[in-house]
């Protein structure tokens, strides 16, 4: 072998030397992660909210009103306490109300609560 190649054959062991020796450093570090540090930090809760989807008090659509309240999410949806009688979920300002609404028959009304909404 001549000068050049025992000179690249050198590099060439060197950086596998080097190579190695970086991967077992790495290999052995320490891996608990840098812990944040906290300075006064503060959580803030959503602030009170109400939307509702079917546009407010609608005994014809079911629908839900939906937010938070003292930082907790909320869900409520319209449904039937019988066949003639409808809890009404609606919004008034950033806070859910309902009301029980009696469904009236008339010439293209049934008069009977189905599935969240008089029909």
């Amino acid at each position: 072998m001549d000068k050049k190649g025992k000179i690249i054959l050198s590099l060439l062991i060197v950086s596998i030397f080097v190579a190695t020796m970086f991967i077992l450093f790495y290999a052995n570090a320490d891996p608990t992660p840098i812990q944040p540090i906290r300075v006064n930090a503060t959580i803030i809760p959503p602030p009170n909210s109400c939307a509702d989807n079917d546009g407010g008090i609608n005994e014809f659509v079911k629908g839900t009103t939906s937010g938070y309240i003292n930082g907790l999410p909320y869900s409520y949806t319209d449904f039937c306490i019988n066949t003639t009688r409808l809890y009404e979920y609606y919004c008034l300002g950033s806070y859910s109300f309902n009301v029980n609404i009696t469904c009236r028959a008339s010439a293209n009304l049934t008069g009977f609560c189905v599935n969240g909404a008089c029909t």
